[in-house]
């Protein structure tokens, strides 16, 4: 059985793909490779403001769209 910091981590993944998507759609790209998703993920696990929680999803969304146009 999962922990409860687990599933909360495990939901907030999941929102970050769904701000990951929401940035492609954005930008029209229609899809990036798994190792790309998986930095844009630990890049927003590791991002101070979002482990303070002083985030909202535009900002997860800004930043994920930044890292995308840095990429490109």
């Amino acid at each position: 059985m999962e922990s409860d910091e687990e599933e909360a981590i495990e939901n907030f993944v999941q929102r970050i793909k769904i701000s990951i998507q929401l940035g492609l759609d954005k930008m029209d790209i229609d899809c990036i490779d798994k190792n790309t998703e998986n930095r844009l993920i630990d890049l927003c696990l590791q991002d101070r403001r979002i482990q303070n929680g002083q985030y909202n999803c535009n900002y997860i969304e800004n930043l994920i769209e930044r890292e995308l146009i840095a990429a490109m």
